[in-house]
């Protein structure tokens, strides 16, 4: 009794060791991502201009959310977010759970590996340029009337290139929690695999339900046109387009507070399912499962073969040959060095930027992850409830931008910078990886008397030195990949993003269909690509979870 004392009270005074590791990270959180969130919730109560301080502008109590509740903007907009979330959640899963079953069936864990890796790639690009490869198939010759500029095609076709882009994402999820499946026989049966698949999908829907009113807003606004905005003005483009083009503050955040509501409430009903019934597929438990084989049933492996590659060459005839193959067989009538020359300089500046982003990220996430590990910590719940508070708040706001404009950092690299630092899913992520293959040696460690601080360099820190790799890879596609940080806080062109660039380059019009566009689409594709097939290796499907709230 006396040693269990001692043991529970020296794991007490350690307690502090965890807290310290993770304040100095929590408070530039709270710094960058809380203080901006409090200081301008009270926008949509008000009557506000960028003329007049926030603390002297007249209250106006509920009057814009007045205006939104009772205008027929708001029911089409609802109608066209829920259509085209739900539409993508749909489809994805019954694609995905189709691809997965097909990989399964094939005999060789090399190629089965090198299938999904051919599914993931459509994620690496960034979102402008596939949505540029998209522009250019449906205006292409084999349509007499271009789908994007009918209304009533729009939805499907951003469904669709969000499935593509994203599909391979529950695939690898699926594809890692089934072969941790454990059978006598070193092989899965059908109703295994099955069940497995439809677990790892289920859970991948409800992330993506828990984000339920949010749309992919790079893809939605690069693919959207005056003539269809009355399928395509969802929520996130209405608060962008009141509150950043239009300068209605007041009703663009009020569209804001609602989703931050609604998807507080369902991320964490959402967490409560995930945790309870999903967590174990998800981040499965090396020792108490072990690898299996694929099936060797020849005829399934044969139709899988069949399924599988007729994805891949429909990926590869819609997306790889558009980027990679076709641009340089026309010549183009630009001066490629001149526009060379202007693309360059920028392009070098935010590799190095954003490697600089993503190493501080990997050692916040590290940082902050930490005390999770920790099963009982007090106070660890309150802890999970606070960073699920921040996973939620939009980091396209209209606050957002107005406090980086108070600290004079608007029109420079730090927003950038900063808005890249800190990823809510990598922590929780980066918990459950370490809590599902190390958690017994925690407790060894534990039993035998070591501190925290050991525990925190000795076990902590050599077992999530891969996964951090994996999570780094994906932070810098993340970052390297969108134009909206860009585009909303660097008003000169010469500090401009490579992705605002190659947007900008679209908008100017006359070029639309020079072959130098897509040249430098697979200029800009090039680093998270090649990011991904370097380190392919500590790509696992766990890893592959902090990517399914999108």
């Amino acid at each position: 009794m006396l040693n269990d004392y001692q043991q529970t009270t020296k794991r007490k005074r350690n307690w502090g060791f965890c807290y310290a590791i993770a304040i100095p990270a929590i408070l530039l959180l709270v710094f960058i991502k809380v203080v901006p969130f409090l200081k301008y919730s009270l926008l949509p109560f008000k009557e506000f201009n960028f003329m007049t301080p926030i603390s002297d502008s007249p209250w106006v109590g509920l009057t814009y959310f007045k205006e939104l509740f009772t205008s027929e903007h708001f029911s089409r907009m609802m109608r066209n977010t829920l259509g085209i979330k739900l539409g993508y959640i749909l489809l994805c899963a019954l694609i995905s759970f189709i691809l997965v079953l097909s990989i399964q069936h094939i005999r060789s864990k090399k190629v089965q590996d090198a299938l999904a890796g051919l599914f993931l790639i459509p994620y690496f690009i960034p979102t402008i340029v596939l949505s540029y490869i998209m522009i250019q198939f449906f205006t292409s010759s084999l349509f007499d009337l271009s789908p994007l500029v009918q209304t009533q095609h729009y939805k499907p076709i951003v469904i669709m290139a969000l499935v593509l882009k994203n599909c391979g994402i529950p695939v690898i999820i699926t594809l890692g929690a089934i072969r941790a499946v454990t059978h006598p026989e070193h092989s899965i049966d059908r109703n295994t695999t099955i069940i497995t698949a439809m677990k790892c999908i289920g859970a991948f829907s409800l992330i993506q339900v828990s984000a339920l009113l949010m749309t992919d807003f790079e893809l939605s606004f690069a693919l959207l046109n005056p003539a269809t905005y009355i399928s395509g003005d969802t929520l996130n483009f209405f608060s962008f387009r009141k509150s950043l083009m239009e300068l209605n503050i007041s009703l663009g955040t009020a569209i804001l507070h609602i989703q931050y509501i609604v998807q507080l409430v369902l991320s964490l009903l959402m967490y409560v399912l995930i945790k309870n019934f999903f967590k174990d597929v998800l981040f499965p438990n090396p020792q108490s499962t072990q690898e299996v084989e694929p099936s060797q049933d020849s005829s399934k492996g044969s139709f899988g073969s069949i399924v599988a590659l007729l994805y891949v060459a429909f990926l590869l005839v819609m997306i790889l040959y558009p980027l990679v193959i076709r641009p340089f067989m026309d010549s183009t009538s630009m001066d490629t060095n001149d526009v060379l020359s202007q693309w360059m300089p920028n392009y070098t500046i935010y590799l190095a930027i954003t490697l600089v982003s993503v190493l501080l990220n990997a050692v916040l996430t590290t940082m902050l992850a930490y005390p999770l590990t920790v099963n009982y910590l007090p106070g660890r719940g309150l802890y999970k409830i606070f960073l699920l508070l921040i996973l939620n708040i939009n980091p396209i706001s209209m606050g957002q931008y107005l406090y980086f404009k108070d600290l004079d950092m608007v029109n420079t690299y730090l927003p950038y910078i900063f808005t890249g630092l800190f990823s809510i899913m990598h922590i929780f992520v980066l918990k459950s990886i370490f809590n599902a293959k190390c958690q017994h040696l925690r407790e060894e460690a534990l039993s035998k008397g070591r501190s925290e601080s050991y525990i925190f360099g000795k076990i902590y820190l050599p077992h999530i030195i891969k996964p951090l790799i994996g999570l780094s890879v994906l932070q810098f596609a993340m970052m390297w990949n969108s134009y909206t940080t860009s585009m909303i806080y660097i008003n000169d062109p010469m500090k401009h993003s490579p992705a605002m660039l190659f947007k900008a380059f679209l908008n100017a019009g006359p070029n639309f269909n020079d072959p130098l566009i897509m040249r430098l689409g697979l200029i800009l594709s090039l680093p998270p690509i090649l990011l991904f097939i370097i380190f392919r290796r500590f790509m696992t499907s766990d890893v592959f979870v902090s990517q399914t709230r999108h």
